[in-house]
């Protein structure tokens, strides 16, 4: 090694000029033992180190920056990681019993689930929270009847439960001492709304005036109280009866049918 113009680096092990050190003033020879570009290396890496991982003051390990809370200072990190800040934390109220505060929840700061929470709603707003599932079908008319495929396919023994349960309200409100000329024009009517299917854009359905299980008053199962309507206008309508409307559109046509 030529002293005055060559040095060896110590990180690549190549002869360099003098040019290629830094100065170092506390070094025999007044340069450092790595070269400019080994030292510049060797920044860009610590950089990159830094920016991934830090150490703990408390525990020297190295890790992620996301194990550490935010603080103000040099890189806006703290200088404990939260797990040992949790531990600290956590000791620290093990030695001081007294100054911890006790936690008091008030009854009203109480909160459910939101699943019970809307079963609450929904039980004090009935009336809103049936328009508000009207509404959707309306507009999701393609989603909603997906649901309820869907629901049907993975809850056939409700489903048929259901169905019982319509098919036995109905020879509950059907009368024993109807004679059979009444039961044909009942037969008619659903024949009707079949063929009168292809007419309509909507699917059609027969609809009970009023309603078997009303809230207030239940009809019968008979052909005066059948009328056929939309499927939308008849989920719309659901258990609900008025009597005023009754009075004034059913009952007229009713007294002529009597007559007649």
């Amino acid at each position: 090694m030529v002293q005055n113009e060559y040095k060896k680096c110590r990180d690549c092990n190549k002869y360099k000029t003098f040019t290629e050190f830094q100065a170092d003033l506390g070094r025999p020879d007044g340069i450092r033992s790595n070269c400019r570009e080994c030292c510049n290396f060797r920044k860009r890496v610590t950089r990159a180190n830094r920016s991934a991982f830090k150490k703990c003051k408390q525990c020297n390990c190295n890790k992620s920056i996301k194990c550490f809370a935010r603080k103000k200072g040099k890189n806006g990190l703290d200088s404990k990681c939260k797990h040992c800040v949790a531990q600290n934390r956590l000791n620290w109220k093990n030695k001081n019993p007294n100054y911890v505060r006790p936690q008091i929840y008030s009854p009203k700061k109480v909160y459910l689930s939101t699943t019970i929470n809307a079963k609450i709603w929904r039980s004090k707003n009935r009336d809103r929270a049936l328009e508000s599932q009207r509404q959707w079908r309306t507009k999701n008319k393609e989603k909603a009847n997906q649901s309820r495929r869907k629901w049907e396919r993975e809850n056939p023994g409700k489903r048929n439960a259901q169905t019982l349960l319509r098919i036995a309200r109905k020879l509950q409100a059907t009368p024993k001492c109807q004679p059979k000329e009444k039961l044909k024009e009942i037969e008619n009517i659903y024949i009707l709304a079949k063929e009168l299917q292809w007419l309509s854009e909507s699917r059609l359905c027969v609809d009970h005036i009023i309603p078997l299980r009303g809230e207030n008053v239940s009809g019968l199962h008979v052909s005066h109280n059948l009328q056929i309507l939309p499927l939308a206008m008849n989920c719309s309508k659901s258990n609900n009866f008025d009597p005023i409307e009754y009075n004034k559109i059913y009952l007229p046509l009713l007294k002529e049918a009597v007559n007649e």
